[in-house]
């Protein structure tokens, strides 16, 4: 069984045991026993064995020879017990390099992953600040832009209410505008038609977006001709018209019928 007698040095071992029957089972007097702790202390502390002057300096001349030559006597020199210190002492220092091994390996690694966090959340910021610039607000003129090109100009609260209501980002307002250039290019290939009334083109604008012209077989795009019907259509003669008898006129003809019969 071992005791552990406590000295704190910064830097140094700051420890030291003693076994105990060296004090409890000896004739050792208290002198004799406090010389033989500040010798296992002192070689503790400087983890190595100290020289006879060091010893002489932290005991006394006399007290140190009493001290040998009563370890002496048990058998046990003052030698073999610093050598057990020092066992401990290479103990100890193995693994203080153990520890510094790994407090490095671990410094190491911290490092690392605090440069990949650091990169993470710098790509996470650009990822949010692109997100954010998408949907940022649109401003008001954003809608005038668009007015100034839709050719008709009737319902525009009531388009612009919608406008306000369906654009909110950027990625909307590129739609808007696609739908309306899909739009104003199918009423300039089909001229006949009249443009929607913007309360109802804005309504609806969304249709637009993926809109495409129908198209021949050659790849050219279909205009509709509605001028084209019109002049196959033939109208009925005036004299075809009113063939038929009114109603009124054909029950007096039934009538006078039914009256000469029965004359």
């Amino acid at each position: 069984m071992r005791l552990i007698f406590k000295r704190r040095k910064a830097q140094n071992m700051d420890w030291t045991k003693i076994k105990t029957k060296h004090f409890l089972f000896t004739d050792y007097n208290s002198k004799i026993k406090g010389d033989l702790v500040t010798l296992l202390c002192l070689t503790a502390h400087l983890e190595r064995m100290p020289t006879n002057k060091e010893m002489v300096k932290a005991t006394h001349y006399k007290a140190l020879m009493t001290l040998q030559q009563t370890l002496n006597e048990g058998s046990t020199g003052l030698q073999s017990i610093l050598n057990k210190v020092l066992e401990d002492v290479l103990k100890i220092e193995h693994k203080r390099v153990i520890s510094r091994s790994t407090s490095k390996q671990y410094r190491n690694i911290k490092n690392m992953s605090d440069v990949s966090c650091d990169t993470t959340d710098k790509i996470r910021e650009d990822k949010i600040r692109k997100k954010n610039s998408a949907k940022a607000p649109i401003k008001k003129q954003s809608f005038e832009s668009i007015w100034s090109k839709y050719p008709s100009k009737i319902g525009k609260s009531t388009a612009q209410k919608k406008f306000n209501k369906d654009i909110t980002n950027a990625i909307s307002l590129k739609s808007i505008n696609l739908a309306l250039d899909n739009y104003i290019r199918h009423l300039k290939n089909n001229d006949w038609k009249k443009p929607q009334n913007a309360s109802t083109w804005f309504n609806n604008w969304s249709d637009w977006v993926d809109f495409k012209e129908p198209t021949q077989t050659n790849g050219k795009p279909l205009i509709e001709n509605p001028t084209r019907h019109r002049q196959n259509y033939i109208p009925p003669d005036e004299s075809q018209r009113h063939s038929a008898p009114p109603p009124k006129e054909f029950t007096a003809l039934v009538k006078k019928t039914a009256e000469r019969k029965a004359v």
